[in-house]
């Protein structure tokens, strides 16, 4: 019976660790922000999404020490609510639409034109909006080259904007 018991708490703990992942409190509010897409045309799934922000989080860990909360397709009030979780200032608001999709040779090629406002809590503007067209990536499906094209909007709009977004970080 003990057994039985020991196993029975041992999955319900794995299960809430997956449900409910452990973040780490020592998240520094001048290197991390959160970011979120604000899906307004409901155009991109949950998974292109998180694939964009997972290819952005390694490129700007890796070249810039900035490391980002990913909040998926959330909206602004449930954003903030995390804000004040983890103690954080700066949020990145991403929307986006699918502007063309193309089909020729078999491959798909999506355009994007994103939207991207990052802002800290603890100022009463905006800090920083801009909008951006991309020529899509091609693909064998348009799930792919949407999420590609996506991801690779999200790494060319946070990098060209770097500096303004380290000030912003900074505030």
């Amino acid at each position: 019976m003990k057994k039985i018991i020991f196993i029975f708490i041992f999955i319900f703990v794995f299960i809430l660790l997956i449900v409910n992942p452990v973040f780490s409190d020592d998240l520094d509010p001048k290197s991390t922000f959160l970011i979120y897409l604000n899906n307004i045309y409901g155009e991109f799934t949950p998974f292109e999404a998180g694939y964009a922000a997972s290819n952005l989080n390694i490129i700007l860990k890796s070249k810039y020490k900035i490391q980002l909360i990913d909040n998926g397709l959330s909206s602004k009030a449930l954003s903030l609510e995390v804000l004040k979780k983890f103690n954080l200032s700066t949020y990145a608001e991403v929307s986006g639409k699918v502007t063309s999709i193309n089909l020729s040779n078999s491959m798909y090629k999506t355009g994007i034109s994103l939207n991207i406002l990052i802002d800290n809590i603890k100022t009463n503007e905006i800090d920083l909006e801009k909008n951006k067209s991309f020529e899509g990536e091609e693909s064998y499906s348009i799930t792919d080259s949407r999420a590609y094209t996506l991801s690779k909007a999200y790494i060319d709009i946070f990098t060209e904007n770097i500096e303004k977004i380290i000030e912003i970080l900074n505030k």
